[in-house]
């Protein structure tokens, strides 16, 4: 079985500004200080955090290898996930344009998942 060509479009996300948890942190005077913080040369972060969680050997890593852009993107057994791998992939967007997937690929097995739980949370 062949892996397909993947795509990950971005266009049309509707992004906010200021983002809603700005605005459900902070309320409208946080949000007229993040407009002006921008309109001063502050940019907002462009990294996007990626976890990918499911059973052993469900396809999380070739999903992984797919995005990267790896000819060969299927992953053999024994170069499935051990615990827990992390790395930071650039994706180039329209316009010159690009942000950063930081990647979490979480091995499937149960014995994995007490030690995968603290990069499950958003402060991770």
């Amino acid at each position: 079985e062949e892996c397909r060509d993947l795509y990950i479009g971005a266009n049309g996300n509707p992004l906010q500004d200021p983002p809603l948890a700005v605005f459900l942190k902070d309320g409208i005077e946080g949000s007229l200080r993040y407009r002006e913080d921008v309109k001063n040369g502050y940019e907002p972060s462009k990294t996007l955090k990626t976890v990918f969680v499911g059973d052993g050997e469900a396809g999380k890593t070739t999903l992984l290898n797919l995005i990267r852009g790896d000819e060969k993107p299927r992953t053999k057994k024994e170069e499935r996930t051990i615990h827990l791998d992390r790395e930071d992939i650039s994706i180039n967007l329209e316009g010159d344009r690009t942000i950063k997937l930081a990647c979490y690929d979480c091995g499937g097995q149960k014995q994995y998942a007490v030690g995968q739980s603290a990069y499950l949370t958003s402060s991770a």
